[in-house]
């Protein structure tokens, strides 16, 4: 939840505006544990168009007295099933000094890719176009995939398109170069740990998963993760 303090018109005239937004974080939190329903924000938006909506009065002030009503997850909203622990590997994981995104992504790539280069694998070429996929190593006529993702708050948006990109770039590449589904690895390399929900629902599709713990210095593996991680040399 913000407020728009500037916007800076776009140039060419066509082109993008500029738009300088004062994020009201303590609200957004609460409106992040405690979630206002969407269709009671539809009601107040005709025709909902971009990332950012203009509201009136009315829907802002329902929107801050819901986000002070409570700050944790309604009961029925948690996950009922439990689901199993991460595995600590032995890949190293440095946090990047310099917080820029390349040096988030290279700390994050570059231990997986020094440990499966010492089991084998070697990067390979992976044309898909424009597209270009983080980091691709081969080995014995399978391919792994990784696709790295850094977030600050929600984890939501970054396993979204980690899950949309690694789909595209596998079936492009089958596509192309007339490749078995099979005989590509896709990963899912996260800079945190992403939710339970989240963990289950890439596995569930055959992504594998794995989250960096600053305070071991590691990177997790997800439950279902494990073994593959252990076949391919990444334990």
């Amino acid at each position: 939840m913000a407020s728009i303090i500037g916007v800076t018109p776009s140039d060419p005239p066509d082109g993008h505006a500029d738009i300088k937004l004062a994020w009201d974080t303590p609200a957004t939190l609460r409106l992040l544990a405690n979630p206002f329903p969407a269709l009671a924000v539809r009601k107040h938006i005709p025709r909902p168009q971009g990332p950012a909506w203009r509201i009136g009065p009315a829907l802002s002030q329902a929107l801050l007295n819901h986000s002070k009503k409570g700050t944790s997850t309604p009961a029925a909203a948690k996950p009922t099933v439990v689901y199993g622990a991460g595995f600590s590997s032995n890949i190293p994981y440095t946090p990047p000094k310099a917080f820029t995104v390349h040096r988030r992504h290279d700390a994050l790539l570059r231990p997986m890719m020094n440990r499966l280069e010492s089991s084998g694998w070697s990067a390979v070429k992976f044309d898909v176009g424009s597209k270009k996929v983080d980091l691709a190593m081969g080995r014995g006529g399978k391919i792994i995939l990784v696709e790295a993702k850094t977030f600050n708050e929600s984890s939501s948006q970054a396993v979204r398109g980690a899950y949309a990109q690694l789909a595209e770039y596998a079936w492009k590449y089958c596509e192309i170069n007339g490749a078995s589904p099979k005989s590509i690895l896709r990963w899912a390399l996260f800079e945190s740990q992403p939710t339970v929900d989240e963990i289950r629902f890439l596995e569930a599709h055959d992504v594998l998963v794995s989250w960096a713990l600053k305070a071991k210095r590691r990177l997790i593996h997800g439950p279902g993760t494990n073994s593959k991680a252990v076949a391919v040399g990444l334990r």
